[in-house]
């Protein structure tokens, strides 16, 4: 069964695309909290049409790596911004 988009979850992913790839190199910042790269993401596309949880699925669709942290009780991602 294929996943089910929205819209918007499609816009992100759009964005995802241009601005952000999986880990190539360990020159820039690689892990973010979903809640960092929600604000990182309201900055290029201000909404308030997706939340956090939006993130999470997307990130998730395009098969981000991450990391569970108890300590922090927050989902950590492998990812890195492209250098444009």
């Amino acid at each position: 069964m294929e996943e089910s988009l929205t819209p918007e979850q499609i816009k992100l992913i759009n964005i995802f695309e241009k601005f952000y790839q999986k880990p190539v190199s360990t020159e820039t910042e690689l892990l973010y909290t979903t809640a960092q790269i929600f604000t990182r993401l309201q900055s290029l596309y201000a909404s308030d049409k997706y939340t956090t949880e939006d993130v999470y699925q997307v990130l998730t669709y395009l098969k981000y790596e991450w990391i569970d942290s108890v300590t922090h009780q927050c989902i950590i991602w492998c990812i890195q911004e492209r250098q444009i």
